[in-house]
């Protein structure tokens, strides 16, 4: 078994290094949801001992662990039952209340997390956190990080994630987060907000455009920005304003 999994690592390294993952355009998508439904399956069974806190061996066939669970249905850990439903419950409740918030304030288009309390963050969580910094920009807002520690951000450093999410959107402890973000408003919505949360609300100035795109570009490290920022500096030339620099401190 360990030399069928080695193998299957060196395989997908070498159809990832010669860029091979375009071949599953070629596949039917009849073809990949079955394949991506049966492997939710299999994980969901496989984790079937772990909800329930019953004896079941690794490695048990499907239609096995569902004889099994009939079995030991009265054997059922009741405390290992409860935190499994409340752990479920918590990831789809936050799931829909997320959503939520974005449905019931379409005008806040931008998220700032305080990691001070963020410990570790998995390949899967970079992904989620990727996915949301792009779908942030695309609504015309950003993604953005407080007092990430540096065990997280060699990760993200590392997969090439901070630059999915824009360097500038990763600020230190004892900067001035407001003060910079302010600057990324929309500066119609601040003109007729009544909410004065911020200092720079008080200041009587709106947020500069110029200055916004500037900030928007330097978080964004894709190669879509590359379009958007040689527009820019076109724009600086012609008015005479000074071009933005690849990635530019708030």
């Amino acid at each position: 078994m360990l030399t069928l999994t080695f193998l299957v690592g060196v395989f997908q390294l070498i159809l990832g290094l010669a860029r091979m993952g375009a071949l599953v355009n070629f596949i039917s998508h009849t073809v990949v949801l079955g394949f991506t439904a049966g492997a939710a399956i299999l994980i969901a069974a496989s984790r079937v001992r772990n909800f329930f806190g019953i004896p079941i061996p690794r490695g048990t066939p499907f239609y096995e662990i569902l004889h099994q669970l009939r079995l030991h249905f009265f054997d059922i850990n009741p405390w290992v039952l409860a935190v499994s439903l409340v752990t479920l419950a918590t990831g789809i409740l936050t799931k829909q209340t997320l959503q939520q918030i974005d449905e019931d304030n379409p005008l806040q288009k931008s998220v700032l997390l305080t990691c001070s309390g963020l410990s570790y963050i998995d390949i899967a969580g970079a992904e989620v956190l990727a996915q949301e910094a792009r779908r942030r920009r695309r609504m015309g807002g950003g993604l953005y990080f407080y007092r990430l520690n540096e065990t997280n951000m060699a990760l993200l450093r590392k997969g090439g994630y901070i630059d999915e999410i824009g360097a500038g959107a990763f600020f230190p402890v004892m900067t001035n987060v407001t003060g910079a973000l302010y600057w990324t408003l929309d500066p119609n919505v601040c003109r007729t907000c009544k909410t004065r949360i911020f200092k720079e609300c008080r200041s009587g100035i709106l947020p500069d455009g110029s200055r916004r795109q500037r900030l928007l570009l330097a978080t964004d490290g894709s190669e879509f920005s590359r379009a958007a920022e040689e527009l820019y500096r076109v724009f600086c030339e012609t008015f005479g304003a000074p071009p933005p620099a690849n990635r530019i401190s708030p």
